[in-house]
């Protein structure tokens, strides 16, 4: 209650006791305080406080807490002071609350998974950086420390002939010591000057490291500009150590000649050569050269590979529906249908029939394909086409119809999801080669891989453990395709080839094993260890359409189709879905087939059926 009180008192009318409630102002008065919440929703206090004790004595009277329970979403009176509708709220809270918590842990998750993503990019980078790098700096690095050794030379040859030069000087001034004195007197001015200048140089240390130098070096158009650029530094020679006989002056070349008589100069190589430091030849010299439109390329598949995907809420009353995706053709009329499975009652399978949606070719049964909230179609059915659609499963409508990049007509191509990103179409009907194409979801990206020879039409495709496996009936075997090996290929004879015939339908359980269904027998055979195992066939004979009696087929496989693997609470259950009073689903748990939809008045032979 949001009004405060004491000993029971109207805080308006401290006289009076506080006898009502009002369940939309959400206070407690006196009945002076009436006439202020006339028309409201008002109750007396004592009659609240014993419903709420008498829901109190019998919560635990199931009977009674579940019919209580079914008001819960009443008025707020009811939410107030009836304790098991304080229960539902504290519930549904907690369901709110759990919801809102699973959303921010999958948000956190998604959060971890792009800084992961993107560490391991950065990773790569500085490794491959690193890779780059390491030549140029290793060969950096030895010329480094040969032009370190040339300035080392320069700067002795430089202090020789300063030297000599002072030498000769000071001979030549020994007659005339007024003139020496007033020169020493400049020198010394000059030398003043001198330091004055270097006291105001700045990063003096700077100027000393060989990057400085081989800027300066570069800077220089002539030897005379370097050494005066560098003139109080490396260069700097000190007058005061002039040299006034030839001995002294002989020492100081001979000490020159031998500090650098493993370094001899030879310009035809442009090198000093030295059994240490001779590494001239072995130097190469890098420049980087960038393909500027596969960078780009690069960046626009990495950008499209790295996709945040809108998770779509759907309705609670949604979440637990199993539906079947289901196409037909019927008076020439080519129709979508949500068929719903859900009930464990078969007789209460239902069809919806999607208004406004038609297509104007059938979907062919190997030609579909789910990727999260989209059925995927490409290629004609009945009528040969390069387009592709797909269907939105949340708005109930077509969102996509475009042309498959620069592919020839096809019909019934089978086509096969990797779980990820891409989906694979074989397309070898009524042609003596298939061609393997890759289209990309996320970029909408059609990428011809491979053409297999000596093929014929494939019936029925699937993607298992990093494998593409397809049934090819008329040539009585299974191929394996590895994309990851430039589309290696494995052709396998299975032992119940003889039982391939006319007519075929199939589904994986998405293990490796494979559920084959013609019109002479029913299989299992799980592809990877070998395993057949029989089943029985779909012989409900007085179901069979008028055709199949024609032709003699010993089961109620009308015509090429699919099987609709699913598995739940039932178990495992295997549809067939033909219209035409012609549906069947199968119970790997009892091994028997029985009717459904037997009101089901459309033509769904070869079409495309999808389990959702």
């Amino acid at each position: 209650m949001s009004n405060n009180h004491s000993n029971n008192k109207c805080i308006y009318h401290n006289d009076k006791q506080l006898e009502l409630i009002c369940f939309e102002c959400n206070l407690l008065f006196c009945t002076k305080c009436v006439a202020k919440h006339s028309g409201h929703s008002l109750d007396n206090i004592e009659s609240v406080i014993n419903n709420i004790d008498k829901d109190i004595k019998s919560d635990t009277d199931k009977n009674k807490n579940n019919n209580n329970n079914s008001g819960g979403g009443g008025c707020g009176k009811d939410r107030l002071y009836n304790v098991n509708n304080i229960k539902t709220m504290i519930g549904e809270l907690w369901e709110m609350v759990k919801s809102k918590s699973e959303m921010y842990q999958t948000l956190a998750t998604t959060e971890s998974d792009i800084s992961s993503c993107f560490s391991d990019l950065h990773q790569y980078l500085m490794v491959e950086e690193h890779r780059l790098k390491k030549l140029v700096i290793e060969n950096k690095e030895i010329l480094e420390h040969q032009i370190e050794i040339n300035i080392d030379q320069l700067k002795s040859l430089n202090i020789l002939l300063e030297n000599t030069k002072s030498f000769c000087n000071n001979n030549n001034n020994n007659k005339n010591k007024d003139k020496d004195n007033d020169s020493d007197k400049d020198n010394e001015n000059d030398n003043n000057n001198d330091n004055q200048n270097k006291d105001n140089d700045k990063d003096t240390t700077d100027r000393y490291q060989i990057n400085h130098l081989i800027t300066s070096i570069q800077q220089s158009l002539k030897v005379d500009d370097f050494f005066a650029a560098n003139n109080d530094t490396i260069f700097f020679v000190d007058d005061k150590q002039s040299f006034n006989d030839d001995c002294s002056l002989l020492n100081q070349f001979l000490q020159h000649s031998n500090k650098f008589k493993d370094y001899k100069f030879d310009k035809s190589s442009n090198n000093n050569n030295s059994d240490d430091n001779n590494k001239q030849d072995e130097i190469q010299i890098y420049s980087l050269r960038v393909k500027r439109e596969a960078i780009d390329s690069i960046k626009s598949v990495l950008k499209s590979s790295l996709v945040l995907q809108v998770h779509v809420k759907r309705p609670v009353d949604e979440t637990n529906k199993r539906y079947i995706f289901s196409t037909d053709h019927t008076k020439n009329v080519n129709r979508v249908a949500l068929i719903d499975i859900t009930s464990a009652q078969t007789t209460q399978y239902t069809i919806e029939y999607l208004k406004d949606v038609e297509m104007e070719d059938w979907w062919s049964f190997n030609s579909a394909v789910r990727v999260g909230d989209y059925v995927y179609r490409f290629g004609g059915g009945f009528v040969r086409s390069n387009r592709y659609q797909r269907f939105s499963l949340l708005t109930r409508s077509f969102d996509l119809d475009e042309p498959m990049g620069d592919a020839e007509t096809s019909s019934y191509v089978s086509v096969c999801y990797d779980g990820h990103d891409h989906i694979y179409l074989l397309d070898g009907s009524f042609r003596d080669s298939t061609q393997v194409t890759r289209y990309t979801v996320s970029t909408k990206q059609f990428e011809k891989c491979t053409v297999i020879p000596n093929t014929q039409f494939h019936h029925f495709s699937f993607y298992y453990n990093g494998l593409i496996y397809s049934v090819i009936p008329n040539q009585k075997l299974v191929m394996t395709i590895d994309p990851t090996t430039n589309f290696q290929v494995w052709r396998h004879t299975l032992n119940v080839a003889p039982y391939f015939s006319k007519n075929h339908a199939y589904c994986t359980d998405g293990k490796g094993g494979l559920y084959m269904l013609s019109d002479l027998q029913f299989f299992y055979v799980n592809l990877v260890t070998k395993q057949t195992r029989k089943l029985q066939a779909c012989t409900i004979r007085e179901k069979q359409n008028i055709f199949n009696k024609l032709a003699g087929n010993k089961t109620n496989v009308s015509a090429n189709n699919q099987l609709l693997y699913s598995e739940g609470s039932n178990g495992v259950l295997i549809y067939l879905l033909q219209g035409m009073e012609n549906n069947y689903v199968y119970s790997v748990r009892n091994d028997t087939w029985i009717s459904i939809l037997n009101d089901d008045k459309s033509n769904r032979e070869y079409c495309a059926s999808v389990m959702l």
